[in-house]
This record gives structure tokens, sequence and C-alpha cells, in this order.
């Protein structure tokens, strides 16, 4: 965990809305037992449209796991938790200094 990014999750936690209040009186709440009267028009193309962005996120990820994995920055068989790990090491890479060989990390 670096200092920026421990900056960037305080500044989105800080953006969340305050629902603190539909939690801890969630039996008195006005949108209690409130029901949607009729779908959308466009609910199934919304639906469509959002499984297709699924359908490519995973082909995405299944094409990039393996290459993690070569490079050590997955296991073979993660975890989501363990693949949004390896996402932040993966993002913060390109700022770890270059070591040219084992011969320069011991000296």
């Amino acid at each position: 965990m670096t200092l920026e990014r421990l900056r960037k999750i305080q500044e989105i936690l800080d953006h969340l809305p305050d629902c603190r209040n539909a939690i801890l009186n969630h039996s008195s709440h006005p949108w209690r037992e409130s029901k949607k009267q009729r779908h959308s028009l466009n609910l199934r193309s919304d639906i469509e449209h959002h499984f297709e962005r699924l359908d490519q996120g995973l082909a995405r990820i299944s094409t990039a796991a393996p290459r993690l994995v070569g490079l050590g920055f997955l296991a073979s068989e993660p975890s989501i938790p363990a693949w949004l790990d390896a996402l932040e090491l993966v993002k913060d890479a390109p700022s770890y200094p270059l070591i040219s060989s084992f011969q320069d990390f011991l000296y």
C-alpha cells in the first residue's frame, strides 16, 4: 500500500453518499417496501448491453491472467481478492526501480 493509493481510496470513500440513516433506521425508512411498478422500455437492451460488457471483461481477464501468472504477479488459480491485489501490484510495477542483475541487487 502506497501513500498515494491510500489517498485515492480515501478520496473515493469521501465522495460516497452518507447512507447510515437508511441502514440504521431500515424499519422506518420512507422507501421501505417500495416496489417498481413496471419495467422501462430499455430494460432488455440495458441488460444485454451490460452482459456483453461483462463477457468482454471476462475475456480480457482470461487473456491477462496467464500472463500475470507467468510474470509472478498472480497464483495459477486466484481468488477474486488475489486478482484485485495483483492488479494493484501491476499498476504500481512501473514505478519499481529496475535491477539489471542479481549482483546489482546485492550491492
